[in-house]
């Protein structure tokens, strides 16, 4: 039996397809766009083929234990949400991030200040709309106790020189090292990344790490688009890490894996692995899956994306009009 105490679960959503976001986002890109890595600003980072109606009904199938669903956008809202359902709090980048940010297209700014949300409860999830529940799980799924997160590592050596992502990880990597010494286990080398997948926090950590790395936070909100010293919300599950408020748990496991033991918790798949995808979800069902939109993406790709997750998660849910 879980502990009693709430939990709220928060998505980044936008539509990049939007005339005034795509408008917002080419002036910036004019005026700053040219010291960018492609990576930062690839489309796959802004398009969106609906993923968020799909990831709601994965989670009013299978969290119904979820107090509130707070939507951050940049004023936009979803044309089929239903935004008088009493779960879904609509929240824009407005409410909680200075004035003198805005507007911001990098998502590790606008997750660095979720924590300052109004009415956010101490126990929260974070989503991307590409983030699916696949059965039902426990708050203990990401919370073994009142006091604790889990934090789903992978394990693999990090490029720093050829990705940009990878040079954000050893960023936040150097960061804690040199603030808690270079002996915590797991993270002596540049060899762990997050999986992707529905993370877990607690509120009173983002304040303490924001405080700590209260410089780089407020750098990283200077960044309108990703930049290499960009503070990944990872560092908060470092800084937990640290603090003795996690679980580890290494996801090793991938679909081309002979061996299954145990329970999976998290698979990821890009959105154009569509000769596993199936299997993997029908043999294996694994907890929670991703499918990314990552840079080697073709139009065709979303297409199908949108139509498998239809097919998936057909039943309409109380979340839509």
């Amino acid at each position: 039996m879980s502990e009693n105490f709430d939990v709220d679960l928060v998505y980044l959503w936008c539509d990049g397809t939007e005339p005034e976001f795509l408008a917002q986002k080419e002036f910036y890109l004019k005026k700053e766009g040219k010291h960018l890595s492609k990576q930062a600003i690839a489309q796959g980072r802004f398009e969106q083929v609906d993923e968020l109606k799909y990831s709601l009904r994965s989670v009013c199938n299978y969290l119904p234990w979820i107090r509130y669903i707070f939507i951050v956008t940049a004023n936009q809202i979803p044309a089929w949400l239903n935004v008088n359902h009493p779960k879904i709090k609509m929240v824009n980048h407005s409410d909680f991030i200075p004035q003198e940010y805005l507007p911001l297209f990098n998502s590790c700014a606008i997750s660095s200040c979720l924590h300052k949300i109004s009415g956010l409860s101490e126990h929260f999830l974070i989503a991307n709309d590409d983030l699916f529940v696949n059965r039902y799980v426990d708050k203990s799924f990401f919370f073994p106790s009142s006091e604790k997160v889990t934090v789903r590592l992978k394990c693999r050596d990090l490029y720093p020189e050829n990705s940009l992502y990878d040079e954000m990880l050893v960023h936040a990597l150097s960061l804690i090292r040199k603030k808690f010494g270079l002996r915590i286990p797991l993270i002596s080398k540049n060899n762990i990344e997050p999986h992707h997948n529905i993370d877990a926090f607690l509120k009173s950590d983002c304040i303490a790490c924001e405080k700590l790395f209260s410089n780089e936070h407020l750098e990283t909100l200077s960044h309108r688009f990703r930049q290499p010293s960009s503070l990944l919300r990872y560092i908060v599950s470092l800084y937990s890490f640290a603090n003795h408020h996690t679980i580890l748990k290494n996801i090793s496991w991938t679909p081309d894996k002979k061996t299954i033991s145990g329970d999976i918790d998290s698979v990821y798949f890009s959105n154009h692995d569509w000769n596993v995808i199936d299997n993997v979800l029908k043999n294996y069902n694994p907890a929670l899956f991703c499918i990314n939109d990552d840079e080697q993406a073709q139009p065709s790709d979303r297409v199908r994306t949108r139509q498998f997750l239809e097919s998936y998660y057909p039943q309409k849910c109380a979340f839509e009009k």
